[in-house]
């Protein structure tokens, strides 16, 4: 009995059907339907709290004035953000309370550098050439867009995926595209982890692995610089 009973458990295992991967297609529209999720619950919180909200920060967090932070710095910030898992453990809660206290002052940001690709893994160096090709970038919501300083300053985020897809001279980094991956399982699943496979031509695409990054803090950078 004993026996018969593993035999059918094995052919259950046996019958179910590898996971199929994704379709870049619909990768596109798993990552698109979260992305609108968070467009849509920022509409709500403008029908409460609207005629206050100037934009929201890059923690997705909604802001009541204008931001005094320039691009580059913001930019840093994030970097700086993302690299703590790389700085020595004795660091850390000072580099997490200096980083967690900054980020509500950090806006989105779009850098552009014509003509010029950014290395894999040597992201943070675009710091140093963001200065004059930094932008902030900001979701349709909030006050912001009848600023005539803030609409000559700062680019629309669309919240169009296609808008997000790299290019080599183009970084964007608006927070929420981030924790969606961080939170959602199904995301990660729909993003990396099944590679996405062209229908057409039957190739699959892989995510490359992560690169670590070089913590900021081991690059020299001075006042006059940001």
């Amino acid at each position: 009995m004993k026996t018969f009973l593993n035999s059918f458990k094995s052919e259950q295992v046996a019958e179910q059907p590898a996971e199929t991967p994704l379709t870049i297609e619909e990768c596109k529209t798993k990552w698109q339907e979260a992305i609108n999720d968070e467009l849509r619950s920022r509409e709500k919180r403008q029908r409460n709290d609207g005629v206050h909200i100037h934009h929201y920060n890059w923690q997705g967090d909604p802001v009541f004035e204008p931001s005094n932070t320039e691009p580059e710095v913001s930019l840093f910030v994030i970097d700086l953000d993302k690299s703590n898992r790389a700085v020595a453990m004795r660091d850390m809660e000072r580099i997490t309370s200096i980083t967690k206290n900054a980020m509500r002052y950090i806006d989105p940001v779009i850098t552009l550098l014509p003509g010029s690709e950014i290395p894999v893994g040597q992201e943070t160096s675009t710091t140093h050439k963001a200065k004059g090709w930094a932008a902030k970038f900001y979701t349709i919501h909030g006050s912001w867009k009848y600023d005539e300083t803030e609409r000559k300053t700062a680019y629309l985020d669309r919240g169009d995926v296609d808008q997000y897809r790299t290019r080599p001279s183009v970084r964007i980094e608006n927070g929420f595209l981030l924790r969606l991956l961080e939170r959602d399982e199904s995301m990660r699943k729909a993003i990396g982890v099944p590679k996405c496979r062209d229908r057409k031509n039957g190739n699959r695409r892989q995510r490359r692995a992560p690169v670590k990054r070089p913590s900021p803090l081991r690059q020299c950078i001075k006042a006059s610089d940001l």
